[in-house]
């Protein structure tokens, strides 16, 4: 196959940048209220009583087409789309106790799955019947499975962030080893196969990491050696641990994309580093969305060989797994043709995503994105999907 970078995608879509014509699917005093948070000194508190309040009078549905409209609108809503996620979670959780039906869709989907995040992390905190947490997911499934196949094991992600909270466990203060362990040991409690388990530890770890940034639960990172965690646990829950901690990478080293890869090429397992440099790739990959740089690329061909295409893998996925709601995909199959890549870094790294395409979306979704494809791409991309399929019902 000739990769070449000439060839155009015939699945552009034009983006709604212009605000006035963004918001204008809303009624109009929903309308006013987005205006006035694009204007606000504190965007981020403005947001969050807009969602608040659309999701107390109008529910979850409603609520997810305002974030659409709001990240279409702000280009900086994109940094706390995820977390504007958590918070309709958590809204969610609030009513299923209140006795309220909780109805999840693909809009759930959006921000990278903060929703399923939020919401199990409360659910994970607050109730103590480990069945009840795992019929959730269940729940989950059977509503969106076809439509949204990965929302069962963001949901598990979910339990796991919720188990290593440890605010009300003083004695575990200052023991990540202890943290860890015990957000582990429940995650083998609720989980009935390797992927949920191996997706629940991912929650504990990545928790962990916001923990280790934001100095909580008196948690201080090794400057030094800040994947020491992984290596010393059990080999299943290393390349979790390793991926998870992306932040804390980017933390130590000061948003410098080489120096947060020095540790990951230390990792001296092959899956390994490749899997936590493609996690390490992503926030630098979300710069280039909010246009802020998109030297990324070029910087990973600076790495140790093993790990450049995963590197380039990882710009691209940050915009399917960050990008516009329900269309990340554009953004991310565009980063892999028109970032001058090599034929065998485009190859790569649209495997990758095309790979990807039926974990994330419908199946019906994911051939309509081959199909809409330039020609020369569309055998290449019906093809991984197939066999991806093919993967989950065996």
């Amino acid at each position: 196959m000739n990769f070449n970078s000439r060839v155009v995608i015939a699945l552009c879509l034009t983006s709604l940048t212009i605000i006035g014509l963004v918001i204008s699917r809303m009624d109009s005093p929903q309308n006013e209220k987005i205006v006035k948070c694009s204007q606000s000194e504190n965007k981020q508190l403005c947001w969050q009583d807009l969602l608040t309040e659309t999701f107390d009078r109008n529910g979850l549905d409603k609520s997810l087409d305002l974030v659409e409209v709001i990240y279409e609108s702000d280009p900086e809503f994109i940094d706390v789309c995820h977390t504007f996620g958590h918070l309709l979670g958590k809204k969610a959780y609030e009513a299923f106790v209140a006795g309220k039906e909780v109805k999840v869709n693909p809009k759930t989907a959006f921000c990278s799955y903060g929703f399923y995040h939020g919401l199990m992390e409360q659910m994970a905190r607050s109730e103590s019947d480990i069945s009840r947490i795992r019929d959730f997911c269940d729940y989950v499934d059977a509503q969106i499975a076809d439509q949204s196949p990965d929302a069962t094991l963001q949901c598990f992600h979910g339990i796991g962030h919720g188990w290593v909270n440890v605010h009300d466990l003083p004695e575990l203060w200052g023991n990540p080893i202890g943290i860890a362990q015990r957000g582990i040991n429940l995650c083998e409690k609720v989980s009935h196969n390797e992927a949920e388990l191996s997706r629940c530890a991912t929650g504990v770890f990545n928790g962990m990491a916001f923990f280790y940034v934001a100095n909580e639960y008196e948690l201080e990172i090794n400057k030094e050696d800040p994947l020491w965690l992984c290596r010393i646990q059990e080999k299943q829950y290393q390349d979790p641990c390793y991926l998870s901690l992306n932040v804390v990478l980017v933390n130590v080293a000061d948003n410098n994309l080489l120096k947060a890869a020095k540790f990951i090429e230390e990792i001296p397992e092959d899956d390994y580093a490749r899997h936590a440099m493609l996690n390490l790739a992503i926030p630098f990959g979300m710069m280039s969305i909010r246009g802020a740089g998109g030297e990324g690329i070029s910087l990973c061909r600076q790495l140790q060989p093993r790990l450049i295409e995963s590197c380039i893998q990882g710009h691209a996925f940050a915009s399917l797994e960050h990008g516009e709601p329900g269309k990340g995909y554009i953004g991310a199959i565009n980063t892999c043709i028109y970032s001058n890549l090599s034929e065998e870094e485009r190859e790569g790294c649209l495997s990758y995503i095309f790979n990807y395409l039926p974990q994330w979306y419908s199946k019906d979704k994911a051939y309509a994105i081959c199909k809409a494809l330039d020609v020369e791409y569309r055998e290449f991309c019906s093809d991984l999907v197939k066999k991806r399929l093919s993967e989950f019902n065996p």
